[in-house]
């Protein structure tokens, strides 16, 4: 019985998954939203949704069913998934700093442990 509800549960995330995958349009108002959201002009936000605007319009859109990659110049910039749009950059990032904290504890730890 398990068994069935995990792989019902599973089933589910999967078509959760493929269904809320966000696309092209939905990348495009994200771009303009974030490239716009600090202006206080109404021609300078008018400039840089046309900007934001051409900038997505020469992205390329990998479709990989669950998510969904952006791509400029061959890099992935943005991978979108549950309605979601994550900036690969911002992540790697979050992840590096994550790492060094963690071996900063760590050789605080060690130093803590061997003065004992």
């Amino acid at each position: 019985m398990k068994t069935v509800i995990i792989i019902a549960l599973f089933l589910a995330l999967l078509a959760a998954a493929f269904f809320t995958r966000p696309d092209q349009h939905d990348f495009k108002s994200f771009i303009v939203k974030e490239q716009t959201k600090t202006d206080t002009n109404d021609f300078k936000k008018a400039i840089d949704q046309t900007i934001a605007e051409k900038y997505a319009d020469h992205c390329q859109f990998k479709d990989r069913l669950l998510w969904v990659d952006v791509q400029r110049e061959g890099r992935t910039i943005y991978t979108g998934a549950f309605a979601h749009w994550f900036n690969r950059a911002e992540v790697k990032n979050d992840i590096q700093k994550m790492e060094d904290k963690s071996k900063e504890n760590l050789d605080k730890l060690d130093q803590k442990v061997h003065s004992t």
